[in-house]
C-alpha cells in the first residue's frame, strides 16, 4: 500500500549492496548489467521480499550506491577531434 511502512530490513540492505557491487554473471544470470528492475527480481527471489524499483533505488543511494546507464564515448585517432567537437 502505497505511504505504508517500508518492507525493507536491515539484512535486505546489506544483502542488496552485496549483490550490486558483483557482475549479474557472477550471480548466475543471463545479463551483464544490473538495473533497477532487476535488482529487484533478483533480491525477491534471493530474500522473499518483493519491492519496488524505486525503493531499490533509494536504498542503493542511501547506501552510496547510484545505478547509471553505461556511458558511450566516441574516440578518433585524429589529435584534433576535441577541439573540432567542442571537447
Amino acid at each position: 500500500m502505497p505511504g505504508g511502512p517500508t518492507k525493507l530490513t536491515d539484512a535486505y540492505r546489506e544483502r542488496l549492496l552485496a549483490v550490486v557491487r558483483q557482475r549479474p554473471r557472477s550471480l548466475g544470470q543471463p545479463y551483464s548489467l544490473w538495473t533497477l528492475q532487476r535488482l529487484a527480481d533478483y533480491l525477491a527471489e534471493l530474500t522473499g521480499i518483493r519491492v519496488s524499483y524505486e525503493t531499490v533505488r533509494v536504498a542503493l543511494k542511501a547506501g552510496g550506491v547510484v545505478l547509471s546507464r553505461p556511458q558511450h564515448t566516441v574516440t578518433s585517432p585524429d589529435p584534433e577531434y576535441q577541439v573540432k567537437n567542442g571537447g
